[in-house]
């Protein structure tokens, strides 16, 4: 009989869970989607895949969803479930990374504090509230950034420079929704410097294996919402061993076994530094950027490690691969100035709804700030390779700055800086 992987929890995006569906498949494995019946009437079973409806996300009701066809394995490819998953492994009795792992992993205080004790951060950073949040910036040295203590997309996160900051922060809350969904515990950071890239790897049994490297293209300080990527990084070639090595320490440190991973990182002074890390796949079309870049089917990679204990092969660039959103400000109607790349050439896909609007504009009490309606993917060979697919990225990402300045979330900037996720 065929293994199963059980997914917990649907995806934000309905092309990651194809991707992932077929890859099963493809190894000949049996995928199910576990979730509430309401959120799997909302999406259509992608094809060869049965869905598991429960009464809600909790380790009982999927546990006994499960009846007596106990899975193989099983995942959650969405941030908001890699707890729950690991708790329903352990409650299933399955082999995994462990469910105190994978909630040191979404807890961004705890992850710092667990690699700094192990001396893998110089990064200083104190867990508040939003209640208790002006207190502590009254005594911090500024600049610094305030970000929520688990959450993606670059939502909730600001850059404050000045205590006048902290007004256009809090804009970025329902404090009475956060507080009841636990969403109003925050982390305030010491600003990382250097340049900012993602990293992609597979670990199996505990042990790292890099796919590749990618730069980040955002809107700078003060919100860092990601607009676009490069891949592979410029700094592969001089970074990409000790970015593996760095990315190894971590692992071991938080005993992760055999995931997907995707670590945000600054390079500074020879230093790498983490940003945060997360054990799925990067969102933002980064999946399809491997498979554009180098080939790869991430979540075959993925799976095949879980399945078969597979060890990916060393990729090799097939050339640079980015892409780039478009999109606007939450509250403001899409508006775009020009599709006129600088390097039309390197144009692949673009596919863009502009009657697109967000699913919903906040989530647990964070007001979501942007919203994509689309994207344009890019890929060109040779040695300028690179430079065609960034300077199309900048492209979008200066008109997304430009956009309805009138709406734009306080003290949104006009360059890019980096991003602090």
């Amino acid at each position: 009989m065929s293994a199963s992987i059980l997914i917990v929890g649907l995806p934000w995006s309905q092309d990651e869970l194809a991707l992932a569906v077929r890859a099963v498949r493809a190894l000949g494995g049996r995928p199910v989607v576990a979730d509430t019946e309401r959120a799997l009437g909302t999406v259509r079973p992608p094809e060869g895949c049965a869905f598991l409806p429960v009464e809600e996300l909790s380790v009982p009701a999927v546990v006994a969803a499960c009846g007596d066809s106990r899975p193989d394995h099983v995942v959650s490819i969405t941030e908001l479930t890699t707890v729950l998953a690991a708790q329903v492994r352990e409650a299933l009795g399955l082999p995994g990374t462990p469910a105190e792992t994978e909630a040191a992993v979404t807890d961004k205080f705890r992850t710092r504090s667990l690699l700094r004790a192990a001396g893998l951060t110089a990064v200083d950073c104190r867990e508040t509230s939003l209640r208790d949040l002006p207190g502590v910036l009254a005594s911090a040295d500024l600049p610094v950034v305030v970000k929520p203590v688990a959450f993606t997309g670059s939502h909730g996160v600001r850059h404050i420079a000045a205590p006048s900051d902290l007004a256009a922060l809090m804009d970025s809350y329902d404090p009475d929704a956060a507080a009841e969904s636990g969403r109003d515990r925050l982390i305030v950071e010491s600003v990382i410097p250097g340049d900012e890239i993602s990293a992609e790897a597979v670990c199996v049994n505990g042990e790292v294996h890099l796919l590749g490297l990618t730069d980040k293209f955002n809107t700078g300080v003060p919100h860092y919402y990601e607009v676009g990527h490069v891949m592979p990084s410029r700094h592969t070639a001089p970074w990409q061993d000790r970015v593996r090595a760095y990315l190894q320490d971590v692992v071991s440190v938080l005993k992760i076994r055999t995931s997907a991973l995707h670590a945000e990182l600054k390079l500074h002074d020879g230093r790498v530094e983490l940003v945060e890390l997360h054990t799925r796949f990067g969102g933002g079309s980064i999946v399809h950027l491997l498979a554009e870049a180098y080939g790869i089917r991430a979540y075959d990679v993925w799976f095949a490690a879980l399945l078969r204990g597979e060890v990916p092969d060393v990729p090799r660039t097939t050339g640079t691969a980015g892409v780039a959103f478009f999109g606007g400000w939450a509250g403001a109607p899409f508006r775009w100035h020009s599709y006129d790349f600088p390097h039309a050439g390197a144009v692949i896909e673009l596919t863009l709804d502009a009657r697109a609007r967000p699913k919903v504009r906040q989530h647990e009490g964070i007001r979501l700030g942007y919203w994509r309606t689309g994207r344009a993917v890019f890929h060109a060979a040779g040695a300028d390779g690179y430079a065609r697919v960034a300077e199309n990225v900048g492209f979008v990402r200066d008109q997304f700055l430009s956009l309805d300045p009138a709406v734009r979330p306080h003290g949104s900037p006009t360059h890019h800086e980096g991003t602090h996720r």
